[in-house]
């Protein structure tokens, strides 16, 4: 019967091969592995389908599985074969994520001679030439990568996708208690021809542009007190100086965004937790986005979704009375 020793009197030969070139110029999401099979006779084993099983290991031979894959591989007339780690068949993680600068890395590789999947554990070894270009790869997008709670671009990242590269960043504080942006009858107040359905990342611009750019406010003259406090205008308008940075691009957010908001503002901090009263003309602590329902009629003015962030409700402004309700400005990166 065979074992462990069987398969790796060394003439199991691990030869990891990194082409040092080939891998810096071309930077492939793989690395190259051979190995030559003896049985505990030191007979080759050739011409046989083998499946192989690789683990890449974290912190030790013990550590944190990060990665495995499962390959079928045919030696030669030699009891030669080799793969390509990180083309296979994966059982767990991503070889892209595999964070090649942060810890030890272990290489665990199981065998199962008949081709099958009974594998005997072969080798579990610390990988002591990490492939550089792999780690160049992983380093150039973790080491400027961007976290949830981070201080940066004049306020606090609060979502983040591409690996850390974009994401959203929440001002530190509220622009505003007291914002409008229902329609209204009242001379000067600000009344929305169109409805903005635009959600989803980066949405909020986009609906926050149209809303500035098709509103209108109704009476003989302007109430610039009442044009200075539409939701939108106060978003937009918004801008803050940090180590003589200054940031002014700004917007309302999208249902989408103010829900993501929403799920950290423990994190980003300064809201309005108090839960108050789930109606329409009591929104002490609701926060106005710039996602609008289709409106039910062309007679009715056209609302605005708003999340109470005591409790995470969502509602839409009312038309039965001169509502306000809180703004937290935006930016993406």
């Amino acid at each position: 019967m065979l074992n462990k020793r069987t398969y790796f009197q060394l003439i199991f030969l691990i030869f990891l091969i990194f082409d040092f070139l080939n891998l810096k110029a071309q930077t492939p999401q793989a690395f190259p592995y051979q190995s030559v099979l003896r049985d505990a006779a030191g007979n080759l084993i050739a011409n046989q389908n083998v499946s192989l099983k690789f683990s890449i290991l974290s912190g030790g031979a013990t550590g944190t599985l990060v990665y495995q894959e499962t390959q079928n591989a045919m030696t030669n007339n030699l009891g030669l074969f080799d793969v390509n780690i990180g083309q296979g068949t994966v059982t767990s993680g991503t070889f892209s994520s595999i964070n090649w600068g942060n810890g030890s890395k272990y290489l665990r590789i199981e065998l199962d001679v008949n081709g099958g999947n009974n594998f005997v554990v072969m080798d579990n070894s610390q990988l002591l030439s990490v492939p550089y270009a792999l780690h160049a790869n992983t380093s150039n997008s973790t080491n400027n990568a961007h976290y949830i709670g981070e201080s940066y671009g004049g306020g606090i990242v609060f979502y983040v996708y591409d690996n850390g590269q974009h994401g959203l960043i929440a001002a530190t504080d509220d622009q505003s208690a007291v914002a409008e942006f229902m329609a209204s009858t009242n001379s000067g107040h600000p009344i929305i021809l169109s409805h903005t359905s635009a959600n989803g990342v980066n949405a909020g611009m986009k609906n926050t542009l149209f809303l500035l750019g098709q509103s209108t406010y109704i009476g003989s003259t302007y109430d610039y007190p009442t044009k200075f406090n539409f939701a939108p205008y106060i978003a937009y308008n918004y801008f803050v100086t940090i180590n003589g940075v200054t940031y002014g691009d700004w917007y309302l957010p999208s249902l989408y965004e103010l829900q993501l908001l929403y799920d950290q503002k423990n994190l980003v901090g300064g809201f309005n937790f108090t839960n108050g009263s789930i109606t329409t003309c009591n929104t002490s602590n609701a926060y106005l986005c710039s996602t609008s329902p289709i409106p039910t009629s062309v007679n009715n003015p056209v609302q605005f979704y708003m999340i109470f962030f005591g409790n995470g409700y969502v509602a839409n402004t009312g038309n039965s009375c001169s509502q306000t309700c809180r703004v937290r400005a935006i930016r993406h990166f």
